[in-house]
């Protein structure tokens, strides 16, 4: 553990293990410099560096998201798509990954105007220093999209452009459900939606909107042009919303597994609220001929062996956070259980400032502290509180064809706030590729960054880590566990399994003494796969006094 750094709490903070040996962590505050702090492969601060920068604009943080940040020979590159003059851009910046020093910085592309917005997937594997760009650009007003993979090599140069070509015209919207990269190649996944029914906005039976979906699957194989594709009805019960994407070098197949996702209403008498309908559908798709078999994953193993240790008949529902795929062929799924709901804030009083009366909808949807008036009188409303709980853990193994052979259930329980929207799984999934780091208040953007859990597959093992309060580590074995609102006092623990599936669970920074806390920081951690190190800044915390340190931990 590192001496105290003079970071401050309200920022935002990423970790990232060099090949060199060489930790480098980032902070990020809105209207601030840029600060980096660079630490050697003995954990000793050899560098402190501090950026305006030139071209990216750190005025407009609060709006910007975060793309990717990694090795590429040598040097520590960080991507950031940001707003300039009504145009997304997508920004570039190389850092040494010696010492932290700014090399360069350069725009990659932009949208080609306001109403055209183009988007941006970084994908890169660490095997490797060439990386991939997916390029989208939907015009939904003209039904036309120019969507492109292009790859560049190590020195930044472009490689390639592989164009991917849909019939856009025949569908009202389109969502980008996929975009990875593995060694053998890369994978896209489309959704491609059609209305077919209207929302209505009712008081007393809201409904939204239903499309009919169908997913696109594109696969280009490494050092070719060539790209399949495959387009799979999955009709209007199904929502994909974002996947994990394997390989499989024992039946040379591409696993996808596709997370649907449907916000949805539902009502207790005369009390309309708000819901989720999740689900998990595994697609093993035939790398020469693009043949794919369906199956869905509905984790009955987890569901089971939650009613073993509790005696429910509750279903595990959760939303996936990882898989792996051995050289056997077997894939585990790490899956956590989400579920969120929305409440008035007690003692709490919203005002609005509208030339006409605000809907429910909208009242339920807006969390401002502004006046309102409608002709002289004023009316009041209340600030929401908009709750994620984030609960037990599934990890799920599957076999070739995606048919569950074995899965278990661990506690745990967190819960996150905000008083603007909810946290939904995708903002938690996939933080590392598309992230909007300041998109809340102050506090609740440092309060996320301790939520969730990470997971990595080393030596043979499976490893989850997370935050956990001293009382839930005690009782280990029990699913009925304190639910986590003040993460500040916790400590960071970890789950390994082996491949004998035996599962225990520790402290990841040593057993903490009476009053010391050693919380992660979860959303910007790395792990060093080549030496098996996880690296994260952490808030420790001593009796009364809290400071940031930096933490690295062998998974042995």
């Amino acid at each position: 553990m590192s001496n105290p750094i003079e970071f401050k709490e309200s920022g935002w903070n990423k970790v990232l293990c060099m090949k060199n040996g060489n930790t480098l962590l980032f902070h990020f505050a809105p209207t601030k410099p840029l600060m980096i702090k660079v630490y050697d492969s003995t954990h000793k601060r050899i560098a402190n560096q501090e950026y305006n920068c030139r071209i990216l604009d750190l005025d407009v943080l609060k709006t910007s998201e975060f793309k990717g940040l990694f090795d590429i020979n040598g040097d520590a590159v960080l991507f950031i798509e940001q707003e300039h003059l009504s145009k997304f851009g997508l920004v570039r910046l190389r850092f040494d990954g010696r010492n932290g020093q700014l090399i360069d910085e350069k725009l990659v592309k932009e949208s080609p105007g306001i109403s055209k917005r183009q988007s941006f997937y970084v994908m890169k594997n660490k095997e490797e220093d060439n990386y991939a760009i997916l390029f989208s650009t939907d015009d939904p007003n003209f039904y036309t999209c120019d969507m492109h993979v292009s790859y560049f090599n190590g020195k930044h140069e472009l490689v390639k452009e592989i164009p991917l070509n849909i019939d856009r015209k025949k569908y009202d919207s389109v969502g980008i459900v996929c975009a990875e990269i593995m060694p053998q190649g890369v994978c896209v996944a489309l959704d491609m939606q059609k209305m077919v029914v209207n929302r209505t906005d009712s008081k007393e039976n809201p409904q939204l909107a239903v499309y009919d979906h169908q997913v696109a699957f594109f696969y280009i194989p490494k050092d070719s042009t060539r790209v399949n594709e495959r387009i799979v009805d999955m009709s209007t019960d199904v929502n994909p919303y974002y996947s994990e994407f394997t390989y499989n070098l024992f039946a040379k197949t591409i696993n996808l597994l596709v997370f649907s996702y449907r916000e949805i209403f539902y009502q207790f008498g005369v009390d309309v609220r708000r819901g989720t309908a999740l689900g998990n559908m595994f697609f093993k798709i035939d790398e020469d001929n693009s043949d794919i078999k369906l199956n869905w994953v509905k984790n009955d193993s987890v569901s089971a062996a939650m009613k073993h240790k509790t005696d429910t008949s509750k279903i595990f529902y959760g939303m996936p956070l990882a898989m792996f795929t051995n050289e056997n062929g077997l894939t585990t799924l790490v899956s956590e259980s989400y579920e969120r709901y929305d409440e008035p804030e007690s003692g709490i009083t919203n005002y609005y400032t509208s030339t006409s009366k605000p809907n429910s909808a909208a009242r339920r949807t807006i969390a401002r502290s502004q006046s309102y008036q409608q002709y002289g009188e004023s009316e009041n409303g209340a600030r929401y509180d908009w709750n994620t709980y984030f609960g037990n853990i599934g990890i799920t193994q599957l076999d070739d064809d995606g048919n569950e052979m074995w899965g278990t259930v661990l506690p745990n329980a967190e819960y996150l706030k905000s008083n603007l929207h909810y946290y939904r799984p995708k903002e938690i999934a996939k933080k590392n590729q598309s992230h909007k780091i300041f998109d809340d208040l102050p506090a609740q953007v440092a309060e996320r960054q301790f939520v969730s859990l990470n997971s990595y597959s080393w030596n043979k093992n499976l490893y989850i880590i997370f935050n956990d309060g001293d009382g839930n580590y005690q009782s280990k074995e029990s699913l009925q566990q304190d639910t986590i609102y003040n993460l500040e006092n916790t400590n960071a623990c970890y789950y390994k399994m082996t491949g004998k599936k035996i599962i225990t669970k520790n402290y990841l920074l040593g057993e903490p003494v009476r009053n010391e806390y050693k919380c992660s920081f979860i959303e910007g951690a790395d792990f060093d796969d080549q030496r098996g190190v996880y690296a994260t800044l952490i808030q420790y915390k001593r009796n009364n006094e809290t400071s940031l340190r930096m933490a690295w931990r062998h998974l042995d």
